[in-house]
């Protein structure tokens, strides 16, 4: 039986905190295999924008820039599409050959983006040249894993609840 879920990491792991999306994701792989399917590769969205989707709910997780109330560490969670103009001022960091938004209406058009999408944004400072995230990032790294894993476990009972009625 295919997972309800696919969860995608979004990163680049040569851009310091830009890998952050891909190290949580393959944390969650491991403690979600039971109820998800996981890649932590962005090209793999475009590939499945193409060929569609057999998950009915996707989560996105990927870098983005910290500022004044959002801190290194944190991270907030966005409903596509009802959260657009607040995905694309999330800070959402953009070292990929398209950003997250484009591509998400780009399956919006093809018809073959899952009906639920989440996209959880964690905040990052350090995007430049260099295989490690910065120490902030990295001590939070287990708080964010552990957050986000509860986040997406509620989401999955919740969409059960609702499916089952």
């Amino acid at each position: 039986m295919t997972p309800k879920l696919f969860i995608l990491g979004i990163g680049n792991e040569t851009r310091g905190d830009d890998a952050v999306g891909i190290i949580v994701t393959r944390s969650l792989g491991r403690r979600l295999k039971d109820v998800a399917q996981v890649e932590s590769n962005s090209y793999v969205l475009w590939n499945l924008l193409q060929s569609g989707f057999s998950q009915s709910n996707l989560a996105l997780i990927d870098a983005a820039k910290a500022c004044a109330g959002f801190e290194v560490g944190g991270w907030r969670r966005f409903e596509y599409p009802d959260q657009t103009a607040a995905i694309k001022g999330a800070g959402l960091c953009n070292t990929h050959s398209v950003d997250v938004v484009s591509m998400l209406q780009l399956g919006q058009t093809m018809q073959t983006l899952p009906p639920h999408v989440r996209i959880y944004a964690v905040a990052a400072t350090e995007f430049g040249m260099t295989c490690s995230l910065t120490p902030t990032l990295a001590d939070r790294l287990p708080h964010i894993e552990a957050e986000i894993e509860n986040d997406l476990v509620q989401w999955m009972e919740s969409v059960t609840c609702t499916s089952s009625r």
